[in-house]
């Protein structure tokens, strides 16, 4: 009875077989073509990058490679990969040297400073046209990127009496897969015009000019 229905369903059962092995078949052909797609993707994109690093490098050719060069000097100098108060200290000096601000007091803000930003409040006194000339060329004529969060005048000190909160930037670069964007003519006239403001040489203070800097009052 066994072979007989055995014998008459073996059709049936090599159909069976046969759909099974098919239904794997395409399984594993799907997931070898899902697998050939994403890497195929990873390979477009790595093209797509590369691709356009070259048109990045045939923009720099054309700017100039020193022009290039130099862009990456200033933007090194007005956010450097390292901080050290006394850096902040010497670049602050310069722009007071030349506007007439005279500081009397550094105080270091911890808990408003972070790994890429430091943080600090500067008292100074002088006249209205001495602060006046420094609010104008304050962000990028010490060679640093500054910004400002505050101002505030202390009344009743016979002197115009200044005390700002100002934020000094840092930042480590690395290179990796990000994407990068194309300088374009506008990128190139903002340098310009940064450049511009900028008056620091692109030399690091030496210990000399530290040990020469007028002691204010200790800010730790």
């Amino acid at each position: 009875m066994n072979k007989y229905i055995l014998k008459n369903n073996l059709p049936s059962f090599i159909a069976a077989i046969v759909l099974v092995i098919l239904i794997i078949l395409i399984v594993r052909s799907y997931n070898t073509y899902q697998d050939d797609k994403s890497q195929t993707e990873i390979l477009n994109n790595d093209i797509q990058q590369l691709d356009a690093r070259m048109k990045i490098s045939k923009a720099n050719k054309e700017l100039g490679g020193n022009k290039i060069n130099e862009y990456n000097r200033l933007l090194n100098q007005l956010i450097p990969e390292s901080e050290d108060f006394f850096s902040i200290i010497y670049a602050f000096e310069q722009i007071a040297k030349k506007t007439g601000f005279n500081v009397t007091n550094y105080t270091i803000k911890l808990s408003s400073s972070t790994k890429e930003k430091y943080a600090l409040t500067v008292q100074g006194t002088g006249d209205m046209n001495s602060f006046l000339t420094f609010l104008k060329k304050y962000h990028f004529g010490s060679g640093r990127l500054i910004t400002n969060e505050s101002i505030d005048f202390l009344p009743n000190t016979g002197v115009r009496t200044v005390i700002l909160s100002l934020n000094f930037y840092n930042k480590k670069t690395s290179l990796g897969k990000e994407s990068i964007n194309a300088i374009l003519p506008a990128d190139v006239r903002l340098m310009d015009q940064i450049k511009d403001k900028v008056s620091v040489n692109f030399v690091a203070p030496s210990s000399e000019d530290v040990s020469n800097y007028t002691t204010k009052d200790n800010p730790f």
